[in-house]
């Protein structure tokens, strides 16, 4: 399937996904949302995963730090995130789309800085456009 097709319903997934998040925020104890989305996202994972290996041979990583690293991260980050949505009286239209440039923003930082990736003019122009819609928003 072509890549553009693809990565357009995977922007559909995470804007439901963020959807989805805001609609549960209010209804309980935001780290036990955040467990509840990551207990969910871990049996959808794991059905993939059984149905994937009837089809191919599994093959684990090899140094799975870093896919642990990420999951502690994205666990103490959707917390926050249902917490500050619960609690601090902004919107959901605030508070989602400014977590998500902040973590475009970082994303881009971080990758000039650990993985050496060229700060190139297209890069900067993104970060002050970044930086302007924070504004705006």
């Amino acid at each position: 399937m072509n890549t553009l097709v693809l990565t357009i319903i995977c922007a559909i997934l995470f804007g439901t996904y963020d959807l989805s998040i805001k609609l549960a925020s209010g209804s309980g104890n935001p780290t036990a949302l955040a467990f509840l989305v990551q207990l969910a996202s871990t049996i959808t994972l794991a059905m993939i995963l059984l149905r994937q290996s009837f089809s191919e041979p599994l093959k684990y990583p090899t140094n799975p730090l870093f896919a642990v690293v990420a999951g502690v991260l994205i666990a103490l980050a959707l917390s926050l995130l249902f917490f500050i949505l619960k609690n601090s009286g902004l919107p959901s239209s605030s508070v989602i789309p400014l977590t998500l440039i902040g973590r475009n923003l970082v994303l881009v930082i971080l990758s000039v800085i650990v993985l050496k990736d060229n700060l190139s003019l297209t890069r900067i122009s993104g970060l002050i456009l970044g930086l302007t819609s924070l504004f705006l928003i």
